[in-house]
């Protein structure tokens, strides 16, 4: 792992990165949010050497993630992995919204960050991974912060899909679904555009 300059300067002022993913794991584990069980991190700190830190947690069961379903719905398929669209993103929804309502603002909800299994009872369950950004508050944060985190994890997912879930997120706080909803994905795909064209003219030249 290579970081930026100015990365290799503010990242002497925390605690590493496994340090980081440990505590996030066991904050949402003590909020009934479910992550894959922490076993340990291990850091060595020192002025030359940022990256040598190591945490080390049990292994999920399911290899699927939200990333996979929204793939293949955006795809055009109602139907993924046994699960029609709607449903999928009805119970997502109120996974989200339960992150959000126990006051923790995730900052790195993409699609692959949620895994996905089927319980017993036939309904998902979903898991977060890559905890070392989250940021929790005793209360429920607000909808700038929710917008922040439902930009990333709706990034994969088509426009017709994002409708039915903001909808239906919008309507379980009580907030009308308006044109400001909508202006944070718009601005969101154009700099994740902007940054696929850069990378593909770099491995070019």
């Amino acid at each position: 792992v290579k970081l930026s300059w100015n990365k290799k300067f503010t990242e002497r002022f925390k605690p590493s990165k496994a340090r980081r993913s440990w505590n996030g794991a066991c904050e949402l584990l003590r909020r009934g949010i479910s992550s894959p069980m922490p076993v340990a991190y291990f850091e060595k700190r020192s002025e030359a050497d940022l990256l040598r830190n190591w945490y080390i947690c049990e292994r999920e069961a399911s290899n699927l993630s939200v990333r996979h379903y929204f793939m293949i719905y955006a795809s055009g398929n109602s139907i993924a992995h046994g699960i029609a669209r709607d449903d999928f993103l009805a119970q997502l929804c109120q996974f989200v919204l339960e992150i959000h309502q126990r006051g923790i603002f995730f900052r790195d909800l993409s699609g692959g960050n949620v895994l996905v299994k089927t319980g017993s009872d036939g309904r998902l369950m979903f898991s977060l991974i890559d905890t070392a950004r989250a940021r929790f508050f005793p209360f429920a944060i607000p909808v700038r912060k929710r917008l922040a985190d439902l930009v990333r994890i709706l990034h994969k997912l088509d426009w017709p899909g994002r409708l039915v879930f903001l909808q239906e997120y919008c309507n379980a706080i009580d907030k009308k679904f308006t044109v400001i909803w909508r202006l944070p994905f718009y601005l969101y795909d154009l700099k994740a555009g902007s940054k696929r064209g850069l990378r593909t003219r770099k491995r070019k030249t």
